[in-house]
Order: structure tokens, then C-alpha cells, then sequence
């Protein structure tokens, strides 16, 4: 399975049983009556693919490794989160709020940025 991510179209490239056995949105999808389901690609222009990167890492190694040297690492594990919740993978959400939590933890981070307070709240 191929999904093609954010405006430019970055490619990547999934086995279908390890999409489908954490999330029936790929399923559904793929199997369903979509267009998608007949190539076996998909276009999600709207999500980045720095959070793509994560959900890659994640489901095929079950965790995942922010760049803490990123400018704002909190406001892209929110956007992990939401495209988690998006496509229906409630491990990942969870992995995720860990990952915010560590990160809470280790900068002494009490607040949000507003930047991550606009993500969150932007997102349908």
C-alpha cells in the first residue's frame, strides 16, 4: 500500500497487514467502495510528513523517537495525535500522550505552546 502525504506527495510504502491490524480506517479504506482500493494508494495531502516519519517508526517497531532537537517537538506529537485519532489507532494516541507526558517531564514543561494550542483545537 502506497500513501502519498502532504501537498508535495512524499510516498510511503506500508504492508497491508500492518496497516490493517492497527487501524480499520486503512481497511475501510482499501476495501471499501473508494477509489482507493482499486490502485492500493491514497493521497492524505493534508497531514505532514514529519508525522507520517513517526507513524512509520511506530508501526513497525511499536515506539517511536521524537527529535527533541526539532523547534517545537510537543506541537508535532500533537499532530501525531491527531492524525492518530483521524485514522483510528488508539495505541498510537496513547504512545503518543506518553511520549508528551515524557517530554512534560524531562523539560519541565507545564503549558502548551500556542502554537500547539492552536493545533489542537484547529483540528476538526
Amino acid at each position: 500500500m502506497t500513501v502519498y502525504v502532504s501537498p508535495e506527495r512524499y510516498p510511503f510504502y506500508f504492508h497491508k497487514g500492518r496497516l490493517y491490524q492497527y487501524s480499520s480506517f486503512f481497511e475501510k479504506v482499501f476495501h471499501g467502495s473508494f477509489k482507493e482500493a482499486t490502485p492500493g494508494s491514497m493521497y492524505m495531502e493534508e497531514d505532514g510528513v514529519n508525522e507520517f516519519k513517526l507513524f512509520e517508526e511506530w508501526l513497525y517497531t511499536d515506539e517511536f523517537s521524537y527529535p527533541k532537537d526539532s523547534d517545537d517537538p510537543s506541537l508535532l506529537l500533537v499532530k501525531v495525535f491527531c492524525f492518530a485519532e483521524k485514522v483510528e489507532i488508539a495505541n498510537l494516541q496513547n504512545a503518543t500522550l506518553d511520549a508528551i507526558r515524557d517530554r512534560a517531564i524531562e523539560q519541565y514543561v507545564s503549558l502548551p505552546t500556542p502554537n500547539t494550542t492552536y493545533e489542537i483545537y484547529a483540528k476538526p
